[in-house]
Order: C-alpha cells, then sequence, then structure tokens
C-alpha cells in the first residue's frame, strides 16, 4: 500500500514510489495507485542512475548514494546482492566484518556490478588507483602505503553527496577541486571513519554513528549529476605524467613523502630543479675502507659466486651469511664516518665558541650550593643529539665517544631511530633489484649513505628546534616521542635511478644543511661569560653517592632524571 506521501520526483520526467526497500517507476504519479491505493506497475529491487557517477568518485560514494536512494540501512544485502558466490550462498546476514576492502574490492562480483550500474565499477577503481600510484609503483605496490584506510573527505565535495578515491591518496593534502584541506574526522564526536564497506561507524548513508550527516541530504539526490573538474595543476600533471620509464625510475620513502605539506607539489617541484640534484660519478670513497667489498648473490650449480661490481636479486637483507658481513661492516662503519664528519664540521663553525657550555652540561658542572645553571642551547643540541645515536647510557659519560669497533650481527647503521628508515630503502632499492635484475655495488652504498647524511643533518635540525623550550626547562622528549616525531618536517629525498650503467643516478633533496643554529641565543654572551669559572663543580652522581653526607644527590639525581632520553624508554 502507498499514498502520495511516499512518492519522491527523481528527475523532470520519472517518478519514483517505496514501499520499504520496492521502488517502481513511472511517468505519471496518478498512474502509480489504482482506486484501492494499491500499487499497480512493475517493481525493480534497487533504483539507480548512471549520471550519479562522476569521475574518480570512489566505491565508498557510490555505496553510499545507494544506500541513500535505497533507504537500505544493513549494507550486508548489498553483498547478498553483489557480492561473489561464496558470499551469496550464505545463510541469514552477511557479517560484513569480513568484506571491507574497497580499494581491492576482492568479494564483489563483477558482472553483478557492471550489469546493474551500466559500467565496470571494480576496473573503473582499479584504472583510478594505478592512476595514482603510476609514479610510485618501482617503490612499493602495497596500496597501505599510498592510501588511507580511514574516511578523508573534502567538506564541499561531500555536501554535493560525492567523495574522490583521490582524497584517500596519502599524497594529497587538500582536494584537487576545491582546493582546500581535508578531513579526518567527525565535525561533532571526533571520530575517524574506517574507508570500508562497514556499519560500524556509520548508521544510515552519508550519516556518522553520532547522528550527523556528513553529505547535505536535505538537496537528496538533485545535485549528484554535478560535474566536478580536478583544478589542482600538480594533481593533473601527477596523473597525466608517468615519471617511470623504461631507462629511469624514482625512488623515495613514501613516509617522508607523507610528512611534506603538500607531498605531490614537493616532488614535482624537486625533480624538474636541476639546481638541488647530485649526481653520481661511480666512486665512493671512504678514509675507513676503499676496498670494493664482495657481496654474495647468486647460485650456479650449487656454487656460489662473488661479484665485486654487482648486487643481483638474491640478495637479501635479513641474511645472516658471513659473506654479507663485509658490506654491512662497511655500511656501518661508514655512518660512523658520516657522523664524525658532521660533527667536525659542527665543532669548526657554530659549536666553536660553545666547547665551554658544552663541557659544562657534559660534567654536570655549577656552583657550590646553587642549582644548576640555565642550559646553553647550542650544547643542549649537540649533546643530546649525540646522546640520541648512542642510544643509551648517560649523557654526562666521561667516555661520551662513539666506538666504531662494536661487533655488529647484521644490517645496521649508527643511528637506531633511523635504522627502520634506512632498512625501508634497502628494501626498496632491492624491490628495484629484483625488476632490473641487478645493481651497481658502488651505487648501492652511494645511495646509502647520501641517506643516512640527509637522516642526521635533518635530526641535527630537529634538536636544535627542540633546544629552545627544552634547554631553558632543562627537560628533554623520551625515546618514544623523539621516535614517533623523527619524521616531523623531515626534507624529502628522491633518487632518480637510470636503468643503464651508463646514465647518471642523481640524489635530489631541497633542503640538507644546518640552518637552524643562527636562531639560537646562548644565555653566557661573551667569551669571558662562557668560560668555566674554578668554583664550578662536576657534580657527578657516583663522585656524590660516595659522600653519603652530600644534600645535592637528589638534587642531581632530578636533573638527569629530566635530561635523560632513555628515563622511560620502552
Amino acid at each position: 500500500m502507498v499514498n502520495n506521501k511516499s512518492l519522491e520526483r527523481c528527475h523532470s520526467k520519472f517518478w519514483i514510489c517505496r514501499v520499504g526497500n520496492i521502488y517502481g517507476t513511472c511517468l505519471n504519479s496518478n498512474n502509480l495507485l489504482n482506486g484501492k491505493g494499491v500499487l499497480i506497475i512493475i517493481m525493480e529491487r534497487y533504483v539507480w542512475r548512471s549520471e550519479w557517477v562522476q569521475q574518480f568518485e570512489s566505491p565508498w560514494s557510490i555505496v553510499e548514494k545507494l544506500c541513500y536512494t535505497n533507504v537500505i540501512l544493513k549494507r550486508g544485502s548489498l553483498l547478498k546482492r553483489f557480492g561473489k558466490e561464496h558470499i551469496k550462498t550464505l545463510k541469514g546476514p552477511v557479517k560484513i566484518g569480513k568484506y571491507v576492502n574497497l580499494f581491492t574490492m576482492d568479494d564483489f562480483e563483477e558482472v553483478s556490478l557492471t550489469n546493474f550500474f551500466g559500467f565496470n565499477l571494480l576496473k573503473q577503481n582499479s584504472e583510478n588507483i594505478n592512476k595514482m600510484i603510476n609514479n610510485v609503483s618501482m617503490i612499493s605496490t602495497e596500496l597501505t602505503d599510498w592510501f588511507n584506510r580511514n574516511l578523508v573527505w573534502c567538506e564541499e565535495c561531500i555536501k554535493e553527496g560525492y567523495h574522490s578515491i583521490l582524497h584517500q591518496f596519502k599524497l594529497l593534502k587538500h582536494c584537487p577541486i576545491h582546493m582546500k584541506g581535508l578531513i579526518q574526522s567527525c565535525s561533532n564526536c571526533k571520530s575517524e571513519i574506517p574507508y570500508e564497506f562497514s556499519d560500524i561507524a556509520l548508521s544510515a548513508a552519508f550519516t556518522c554513528k553520532c547522528g550527523v550527516q556528513l553529505a547535505d541530504l536535505k538537496k537528496r539526490w538533485n545535485n549528484w549529476g554535478k560535474q566536478f573538474e580536478i583544478k589542482c595543476e600538480f594533481t593533473k600533471k601527477w596523473l597525466e605524467t608517468n615519471y617511470n620509464t623504461e631507462k629511469l625510475s624514482i625512488l623515495f620513502l613514501p613516509e617522508h613523502a607523507v610528512a611534506q605539506n603538500n607531498p605531490i607539489k614537493t616532488i614535482l617541484e624537486m625533480l624538474e630543479n636541476p639546481d638541488i640534484h647530485t649526481d653520481y660519478d661511480g666512486n665512493v670513497k671512504s678514509t675507513l675502507n676503499k676496498l670494493r667489498l664482495p657481496v654474495t648473490i647468486s647460485n650456479n650449480n650449487n656454487q656460489k659466486y662473488l661479484h665485486n661490481h654487482i648486487i643481483d636479486n638474491n640478495f637479501t637483507l635479513s641474511s645472516m651469511r658471513s659473506v654479507n658481513m663485509p658490506l654491512y661492516n662497511y655500511l656501518y662503519s661508514q655512518s660512523i664516518y658520516i657522523f664524525k664528519s658532521i660533527e667536525s664540521h659542527l665543532f669548526n663553525g657554530e659549536l666553536k665558541k660553545h666547547k665551554s657550555c658544552i663541557k659544562r652540561l657534559q660534567e654536570l658542572r655549577r656552583e657550590e650550593k646553587e642549582d644548576y645553571p640555565e642550559i646553553c642551547p647550542f650544547a643542549y643540541t649537540y649533546i643530546f643529539w649525540k646522546h640520541s645515536f648512542k642510544g643509551g647510557g648517560s649523557f654526562y659519560s666521561n667516555h661520551f665517544s662513539i666506538d666504531p669497533r662494536k661487533s655488529i650481527h647484521g644490517f645496521e647503521v649508527l643511528s637506531g631511530f633511523f635504522q627502520p628508515d634506512v632498512e625501508q630503502l634497502v628494501k626498496i632499492l632491492l624491490q628495484y633489484t629484483n625488476q632490473h635484475k641487478s645493481l651497481d655495488i658502488g651505487l648501492f652504498k652511494w645511495i646509502i649513505m647520501k641517506f643516512v647524511s640527509a637522516l642526521y643533518l635533518h635530526f641535527f635540525n630537529y634538536w636544535s628546534k627542540l633546544a629552545v623550550e627544552g634547554a631553558a626547562n632543562k627537560w628533554t622528549p623520551k625515546y618514544n616521542e623523539l621516535n614517533n616525531n623523527r619524521h616531523k618536517e623531515i626534507p624529502l629525498m628522491i633518487f632518480k635511478v637510470r636503468n643503464s650503467f651508463k646514465e647518471t643516478t642523481s640524489f635530489i633533496i631541497e633542503k640538507n644543511s644546518i640552518d637552524n643554529l643562527n636562531k639560537l641565543t646562548c644565555p653566557c654572551n661573551s667569551n669571558n661569560k662562557r668560560r668555566i669559572k674554578p668554583s664550578e663543580i662536576s657534580h657527578h652522581p657516583m663522585a656524590l653517592a660516595i659522600d653519603k653526607n652530600s644534600s645535592y644527590l637528589s638534587l642531581t639525581e632530578r636533573y638527569i632524571k629530566n635530561l635523560d632520553i632513555f628515563r622511560l624508554r620502552s
């Protein structure tokens, strides 16, 4: 049974009649009812119009439109209709939590979707995703590296019932249509909404579980046929250009790219600016080791071969074979050499004036019966930058040095904070090797060391920014906080790797200098004030512990605890 209240105009020629989830259409609303109010036309299961689907529209958006026009509250019924055979044959309601992937759409049946929507939704979704990751496919094909698992949307787009798969792309921080920042949580309850086929975070269509409607549903579907145009020129260029060719691949860390304010703009501008490119000249120089080291790599007739110049696709980072240890030792010693080079550069530059400040902090010096003096931010930056590289111990240790003779058991670099980043780069290089069969070992070393150098410099800059507040408050962040923020303001590093050894590989980085020290101010503003006075005594904890009558032991313990990066490491 229906009445006039259940009639809704779909467009100028057709009307829709709804009874529960059953819809019918006709040219004239009077034809829907006979004298007794009984529906007399043939009814369809769902209502849909092909013009409601726009360019780069996400499957999530399309499904929400379908749910709204057909008043579908439980999305499991759609899986029964459009799912693969193993889902259609399930008895009872479908547990939707098992079938949620809207990127791969593995559990949807292609023919059913195509017949209903009038176009191949699975193919369109796959093609859209491939357009976005075409330039980064040599880095990673894992969709989670490039796409947000939670819904990301543009406030202006979603008002019109439109959500683009572009909004899920991690390298886009703004809507390329409206040029506005993207949103990742409900304005009311602040909850994140998973980008998935699910009833958990959503109640009705386009509606958060708290009741807030993301779309302007007062307009119903009147504007769903509106065309959306990409206005961002950088996004257009990214989608239209293939930077990975038969002769060239661009490589960078996904996390480093995502950390940029405008990743795609940053990448494109860096690639097109030759002034920031450093080319590999075929030489890897080192004062610690000038030899080309053998790397195992292939098996032929059960015999192992050593190659002095090539690393091929059988090399694995996790290998503990002794034949790989020369390379691991080389990379570890080079990471120390890089650290010492940066340290030497610092002491010949801005830190030259602050050696006494560094000594005062490192040796816990202060006037007897007085509190510890204000910390020089230059000393703070250097001491805790180095302390973080040591990975433990005490910042006030008498043996505050980096030991190049440390025994290693596999792939390792000096900084534990950036070990995962370096490992990820190596895995990307090995994936590249798998694609192109081989990689020059000299080039392999050069890429790793350029990357490590930039990371170490970045971390020094990061500490110099922490020094403004940390030195004044005599405090350092905890290890976990440092680790979680290690990508904050990190410069993007791109390698343009040529697939022919005759071509030049380039290292591209926009900012790679120690430039924040000029913004710091030492509390001792003259050489005379910086000079350590004879009355400034070292209050080393061991010495204080021997003096059982000392009332300053607790003061020193609190001071050290607040400055110990590893105090609550977990």
